[in-house]
């Protein structure tokens, strides 16, 4: 773990958006405790956010009313895209949602430049047109950095007393002349944290060294944040200030891949989840901290095509994001009380739209976020 001082960062302001988590998942064998929902994660407030469902791809975030379903269309233009990557080569690697309903798009251009990797900062939708956006270039307090973002979290109040702090998983590239995380030029992984201020405004917090790669990231209530390994086997948690608290042995579930986490205050009920792969079949589970370790509960199974990304509202629905052959994608809902992944509520078909799905690079969902 490494910190200093963070320093504001300028943000330039986009006038017109072209066209990133997760988010957070409950496993059905959660209960949930009632009451009026106040989410603090992956969530938004009603009066000041439309409900609304967004789907990473490749290249672009597509939005969709929370409950849409079938082949219901975008709430956006008529090109279909909510926010556009710049650039053809530009990846999406993943979205997330805070409390009042921001977006934030974690986007990657390739590792050979310092603007190899950008976050993308959207205020929350009021109608069908998304607001003026701000990006910033990823940077953990030495500067603009080279690599690959890897997946982005909120995590709820860090620092200073902002709710909306950022997290994201990194893969630094060892070519880099700016130092990473250890302060070294080595190849590493690391957690860079960032903290938004009205305008918005983004600025770094520090940042956190992890041991080795990490694959997954979904932020936790008051700074923390769960990450997983999905060769190793494992998953972990680490506090606001980058301590490990929980961690499973390698290996105790097999190659472990989204996960999400939400949270309901006022019903002090929390939700997280996991999918996990063994043998091309996917079941998704869900955990709690046990003392200084997890245990699993199976929640929903079993899936056979990719699940690519998973969300969960703050009363424990779960959304799926499924990639399958030939550029078909799908986000299949499941209530609290559903078990099983071929009893879904309803399914939304070709979330990620273009003309020729099926055409090279195929279509596929890189992250969902919602905001209800």
């Amino acid at each position: 773990m490494y910190f200093r001082p963070g320093r504001v960062l300028a943000v330039a302001v986009l006038c017109a958006v072209v066209a990133g988590c997760g988010g957070s998942h409950t496993s059905s064998s959660i209960t949930p405790a009632g009451g009026t929902l106040k989410p603090q994660l992956n969530g938004g407030t009603g009066s000041l956010a439309q409900p609304t469902l967004y789907v990473s791809g490749r290249g672009a975030v597509f939005a969709y009313d929370l409950t849409a379903s079938g082949d219901t269309a975008p709430v956006s233009k008529t090109t279909g895209y909510y926010y556009q990557a710049g650039g053809v080569n530009a990846s999406i690697a993943g979205i997330a949602t805070n409390a009042p309903g921001d977006l934030v798009v974690l986007q990657n251009y390739g590792a050979t430049t310092s603007t190899s990797c950008q976050l993308v900062y959207i205020p929350a939708r009021t109608g069908t047109s998304p607001a003026s956006a701000s990006f910033l270039n990823c940077n953990n307090d030495n500067g603009d950095i080279q690599g690959t973002g890897v997946g982005v979290t909120f995590t709820g109040q860090q620092s200073l007393g902002n709710a909306d702090d950022i997290d994201v998983l990194m893969s630094y590239n060892a070519l880099n002349t700016v130092p990473g995380c250890d302060t070294t030029t080595s190849a590493q992984y690391e957690v860079d944290r960032y903290t938004v201020a009205a305008g918005p405004s983004l600025s770094t917090f520090g940042c956190e060294t992890l041991t080795g790669q990490r694959d997954y990231i979904a932020g936790s209530t008051n700074g923390a944040y769960f990450v997983d390994q999905t060769s190793g086997g494992f998953i972990e948690r680490y506090d606001v200030n980058g301590t490990l608290t929980n961690s499973d042995a390698p290996g105790s579930l097999p190659a472990p891949g989204p996960l999400s986490v939400a949270a309901n205050l006022t019903a002090s009920q929390g939700y997280r989840v996991l999918a996990s792969n063994s043998g091309g079949v996917t079941t998704i589970y869900s955990f709690k901290n046990n003392g200084a370790a997890f245990t699993f509960t199976h929640a929903l199974g079993t899936f056979t095509n990719t699940v690519a990304a998973l969300a969960v509202d703050n009363n424990g629905t779960i959304y799926v994001g499924v990639n399958q052959p030939n550029g078909v994608t799908k986000v299949k809902v499941y209530g609290p009380s559903k078990t099983q992944a071929t009893d879904p509520d309803y399914i939304l078909n070709n979330p990620v739209r273009r003309p020729n799905p099926s055409a090279s690079p195929a279509a596929v969902i890189t992250g969902i976020a919602i905001a209800q």
